[in-house]
């Protein structure tokens, strides 16, 4: 295996669209990426679905996910 290559991580990814203030990368509280990820957000919920990209954020590879649509958090 030569130098240029780079292996994607799983704990963590890169949201990609939806509000401005929801956080770029996410972390998840496992190794293994959802096809899905799901932020709550000022009363409602971001959903984002994997895409077949990957990015390098502080030389690690990343899955990114793109934004879909928001729903909103029953009271």
């Amino acid at each position: 295996m030569n130098g240029s290559q780079s292996f994607v991580r799983l704990d963590a990814a890169v949201l990609n669209g939806g509000p401005f203030a929801v956080p770029r990368v996410y972390r998840f509280d496992h190794s293994r990426e959802p096809s899905r990820v799901v932020v709550d957000y000022h009363g409602g919920r971001e959903h984002f679905e994997e895409t077949a990209e990957t990015m390098l954020v502080d030389g690690d590879r990343l899955p990114v996910y793109r934004w879909i649509y928001r729903t909103r958090t029953a009271e």
